[in-house]
């Protein structure tokens, strides 16, 4: 067998098992809750919390609840608070280098901020950024 055959055959061989740990559920997110982690993120990446929030508030549909917690995404696939495409700029985040989910309300919130903190936010979020 050659070393790439064999090379071939462990990483088949690593696909096949995957465990997979269980979670609990994370518990739907509030508008408040969201509110209050865009006000620490703000503070921990040095942007403005008005600004964040007034493009949140845009992109989620005025924090409603189903969008925050990715039950109802946008016509192109955006995901959650901020409205993350699948394949966009998330993957350029912290949050996504971190292994987290877009679909986690939280780390949602954290890389829109992260995002908007580094100078995303008028490129990405055109219509809401020029609202707010």
């Amino acid at each position: 067998m050659t070393l790439a055959r064999v090379c071939v055959v462990l990483a088949l061989s690593a696909l096949s098992y995957a465990p997979v740990a269980y979670a609990e559920p994370e518990e739907p997110a509030t508008a408040e809750q969201v509110i209050d982690w865009i006000y620490a993120y703000s503070e921990y990446y040095g942007f403005s919390a008005y600004k964040a929030i007034s493009v949140a508030r845009c992109e989620s549909a005025g924090f409603n609840t189903a969008v925050i917690n990715g039950w109802r995404r946008g016509a192109l696939g955006e995901v959650g608070t901020f409205q993350f495409h699948p394949r966009g700029i998330w993957w350029a985040t912290p949050q996504a280098r971190g292994g987290y989910s877009m679909f986690s309300p939280e780390e949602n919130v954290a890389a829109g901020v992260w995002s908007l903190a580094h100078g995303f936010g008028p490129a990405h979020w055109v219509w809401c950024w020029l609202r707010g």
